[in-house]
């Protein structure tokens, strides 16, 4: 039992070394303009307590989703598009012109190489361009 325990203990350690701790640059960047923006913006009473994180097109992976998750965890974090009757909305993707966002009414701003904000309403996306 004891044999058993120690590799299990190894196993665990030797697994979060070589996959938590390699991979969370990697993560990071996925959010690295995102986290601090909305980390500014999270006392704000214009900022919508729920935000979209659209999944990434040909990427079954939740990795995109759980990061955001971590990261702005005083969030409600949904994988999905927007519902069309939101007035106000705040939507993270990783490519510009994302066509079904657009035809609902957003409008975003590039943060970064790999992350844009997409937003609906003219005074959020005011509060967030001036925040930026």
């Amino acid at each position: 039992a004891l044999l058993v325990t120690t590799m299990l203990i190894y196993q665990y350690c030797s697994l979060t070394i070589h996959y938590d701790y390699y991979k969370q640059g990697t993560r990071y960047r996925m959010v690295d303009s995102s986290y601090p923006l909305m980390t500014n913006l999270q006392d704000n009473d214009v900022i919508p307590k729920t935000i979209y994180v659209i999944p990434r097109e040909n990427n079954t992976s939740t990795a995109p989703y759980f990061t955001y998750q971590f990261y702005l965890n005083h969030y409600t974090v949904i994988a999905s598009l927007p519902p069309s009757d939101l007035t106000v909305g705040i939507a993270f993707h990783n490519k510009a012109d994302y066509e079904p966002l657009l035809q609902l009414g957003y409008k975003y701003i590039k943060l970064d190489s790999n992350e844009y904000i997409y937003i609906k309403g003219d005074d959020l996306y005011n509060i967030i361009e001036e925040a930026f």
